[in-house]
C-alpha cells in the first residue's frame, strides 16, 4: 500500500510543484475519524499529513491526500 502512496505524493507533487515534500503518516484507527470527523489533516507545524486509512478504499485514500497536499 505504502508504494502507490508514495508514487501518487511524489508524482501530485511534482504537479503541484512543491518545493518540500510532507511526512505523511497512516492510521486505522476508528476512533480517529470519529473524533475528528475527518478522513485526514495536515499539520503545518510538523508539515505531515494523517490519513485515515481503515475501511477505505484506495482511490478516496488518494484522494485525501491529494485534498490535504
Amino acid at each position: 500500500m505504502w508504494i502507490e502512496f508514495l508514487d501518487f505524493i511524489h508524482y501530485a507533487a511534482k504537479r503541484l510543484k512543491l518545493k518540500t515534500l510532507p511526512n505523511v503518516k497512516s492510521t486505522s484507527n476508528t476512533k480517529y475519524a470519529k473524533v475528528s470527523k475527518s478522513y485526514g489533516h495536515f499539520d503545518p507545524n510538523t508539515n505531515t499529513i494523517v490519513v485515515y486509512t481503515g475501511h477505505r478504499a484506495m482511490p478516496d485514500i488518494l484522494r485525501t491526500i491529494a485534498h490535504e497536499l
